[in-house]
């Protein structure tokens, strides 16, 4: 939780900080939030698409909750980007 104030905080303070998006979707993975990381990831792939790290990390998110179709042209993403 003390992670996730400080990334929502960082966020309040630069909406385009695709860095405190990244890591607040991973502070919301590991609270097993996966729909809200999953939010925060594709809200820093809208800033910056070029980010092969925000891709691994939505496409394994997605994995974890299944979305078995979606996860490989994600991941793919981050390999071919």
């Amino acid at each position: 939780p003390g992670a996730i104030k400080a990334h929502k905080k960082a966020i309040a303070i630069d909406r385009r900080d695709t860095v405190a998006w990244n890591n607040l979707g991973l502070a919301l993975r590991a609270s097993k939030d996966l729909p809200g990381a999953i939010n925060a990831f594709e809200n820093a792939l809208a800033i910056d698409k070029q980010v092969a790290a925000v891709w691994a990390n939505l496409g394994s998110t997605l994995c974890l909750r299944k979305d078995l179709p979606g996860a490989p042209a994600v991941l793919a993403h981050a390999v071919h980007d």
